[in-house]
């Protein structure tokens, strides 16, 4: 559970909402509200426009859909969620979100230039790459 204090010191109040989670059985975690919200876009928006924009692009052309199984419905599932919502979540944390999908957008980019070449062996150099961020993200 992320808490978030913009303050030099934790106070009371803030020891308390963290004593009422911990009796919970969760794991608490301080941060500022900067670093929460870049977080977030990060780890819950960014997957979520990811998702969107994957729907999006695959379902351009009707029937198609025929052919989705596991890898579109497990990649897609998020973007089913209330629009109303997600565009307001969207839009208080667009500063983070933004600069989220700029990032993602560099991504995309890395694996369209390497499309662009034909460049199977620096395709899969970059594959192993994200995947080992993935699996050792410190």
């Amino acid at each position: 559970c992320a808490l978030t204090n913009d303050q030099e010191r934790p106070n009371e109040e803030l020891r308390a909402v963290a004593r009422f989670w911990e009796n919970l059985g969760c794991v608490t975690s301080v941060m500022n509200s900067k670093d929460h919200d870049r977080a977030v876009a990060r780890i819950s928006h960014l997957p979520h426009a990811m998702a969107v924009a994957t729907a999006g692009a695959a379902l351009r052309f009707p029937g198609d859909e025929f052919l989705a199984a596991g890898g579109f419905r497990d990649t897609t599932r998020v973007a089913g969620g209330d629009p109303e919502m997600w565009a307001e979540i969207m839009v208080e944390n667009r500063a983070a979100v933004t600069a989220a999908l700029q990032d993602a957008q560099e991504e995309m980019r890395e694996m369209l230039d390497h499309l662009a070449k034909s460049d199977k062996k620096g395709l899969k150099s970059y594959l192993a790459e994200v995947k080992a961020r993935k699996e050792n993200p410190s």
